[in-house]
């Protein structure tokens, strides 16, 4: 009977090492709960505990939703060697798997990131990143330390708030700077620009002025000269007295002729001979 227990605990010894070895190992997703919009790019850091136990190489097989997210890219961290080979390393958006395997030179005792995966969520819903049961993680003696409790992260995708409208800008009238003139500097005199004014026919003040001034640029020719509208105004005055003058002169020569009667006419004479004078008698 004591045979029989001593070859059982030894057999007992035997077997728990190795099957403390191969359950040591756990990877981990950071982070395990991810609430995004649709559009959003987001990170997945993947790390691996040994436990205590060195490690030397690593494969992690992530899953993801294709139809939710696409994967960007994935980072090693500092101090693996990727490895890149056909069965070792993918990243397929149509299917939603990336395979990344990497060797540690001197292997790994403690907690170490593995490596960052970069995401961008396509459509709105819920999902979840798993690591696969594909995955595993070497010792010495290439033996599989991996746990099969395997870490995942849930997705919560929100469609993307609308955005506020953009307020329509009020246009701020800038002040006009104004320059002030050097010392010793005259102003520029700014030419203006002379307008022939437009007469306007409706009475009132304003009207009577507007055909004054018209009257004035006509006086004028234009030049707005007081000289020269003097001397037009004296020849139009002049012009205007001789016609005025003209037509009383004519006026009076016509009542003339209609007032003052004809004079009668003597009639004709009857013809005589005249008379031969008779020569007187001494």
């Amino acid at each position: 009977m004591k045979k029989i227990l001593l070859i059982t605990s030894l057999i007992a010894l035997l077997i728990a090492p190795q099957a403390q070895a191969l359950t040591i190992s756990s990877l981990s997703i950071s982070p395990t709960a991810i609430n995004i919009t649709k559009g959003q790019t987001f990170t997945v850091s993947l790390s691996l505990n040994p436990a205590g136990s060195p490690n030397y190489t690593t494969k992690a097989v992530i899953d993801y939703p294709a139809n939710l997210v696409r994967l960007n890219s994935f980072t090693f961290a500092n101090g693996w060697m990727p490895l890149a080979q056909n069965e070792y390393d993918l990243i397929d958006n149509t299917n939603g798997k990336m395979i990344k395997t990497g060797g540690f030179p001197g292997g790994i005792s403690s907690f170490q990131l593995f490596g960052t995966a970069s995401f961008t969520s396509l459509e709105s819903g819920a999902g979840a990143i798993n690591a696969s049961i594909d995955s595993f993680s070497l010792d010495g003696s290439n033996v599989n330390t991996l746990s099969a409790t395997l870490p995942s992260a849930i997705l919560s995708i929100q469609d993307a708030a609308a955005p506020p409208p953009t307020p329509t800008p009020t246009p701020v009238e800038e002040p006009e700077e104004i320059i002030a003139p050097e010392p010793g500097e005259e102003p520029e005199e700014i030419p203006i620009e002379e307008t022939t004014p437009i007469p306007i026919t409706t009475p009132g003040p304003e009207g009577q002025a507007t055909i004054i001034e018209s009257l004035g640029n006509v006086l004028t020719i234009g030049t707005n000269n007081i000289w020269i509208g003097i001397f037009v105004g004296l020849v139009l005055l002049a012009v205007i007295a001789q016609i005025i003058r003209k037509a009383i002169g004519g006026n009076t020569v016509k009542k003339e002729e209609i007032t003052t009667p004809l004079p009668e006419e003597d009639p004709p004479k009857p013809k005589t001979k005249p008379r031969k004078p008779t020569p007187k008698k001494k």
